[in-house]
């Protein structure tokens, strides 16, 4: 059937990615903000597709569009910080983001794989550790324990992750 409220055609958008149909899906999300430009989810969405595709520059343009708006919004200032240019940047975003939301996932994510970017696993995992407050199945912490098991040659704690995503998520390819 027909579909006209910008969140779902956002949705189908969404329905589209996990598809790996990306040119259906940029294409949704284009109508989906034009048909409401105030669907900031929508805008974020579009962003977090053109940060997937390697597209930084239209990301930024995304999240700039709803910071525009609401300088506020935790789900653009998290995308904003994925795609910032320098280190400085970035901290000052996540910065932001944990000032309006101490328990944002997205925000502990990024810290957590900055971290481990930086061979620093003991700060990853202490952050990882605040995640299941606010989600028990959190595929992304559960792929960087993963990542820090494997670094650190702790076959039993990497298996003990890959089972985790598996029994979650079988078809996860993170």
């Amino acid at each position: 059937g027909q579909i006209s409220s910008a969140e779902d055609i956002a949705m189908t958008g969404v329905a589209c990615w996990g598809l790996e149909s990306w040119q259906d899906a940029n294409t949704l999300f284009r109508e989906a903000v034009q048909a409401d430009p105030a669907c900031f989810e929508a805008q974020v969405l579009w962003g977090d597709l053109f940060r997937e595709k390697y597209n930084d520059a239209e990301a930024a343009k995304s999240y700039a569009d709803v910071l525009g708006v609401n300088e506020f919004y935790v789900p653009a200032l998290v995308g904003m910080a994925h795609v910032a240019e320098s280190g400085a940047a970035t901290e000052m975003l996540i910065e932001s983001v944990l000032e309006l939301n101490d328990k944002s996932e997205a925000a502990k994510l990024l810290i957590a794989r900055r971290s481990i970017e930086n061979d620093d696993y003991e700060s990853a995992e202490v952050t990882l550790a605040e995640i299941p407050d606010t989600n028990h199945e959190s595929l992304e912490a559960l792929t960087y324990r993963g990542v820090i098991a494997m670094m650190r040659e702790e076959p039993d704690i990497f298996t003990k992750a890959s089972n985790a995503i598996e029994n979650i998520s079988p078809n996860y390819d993170k």
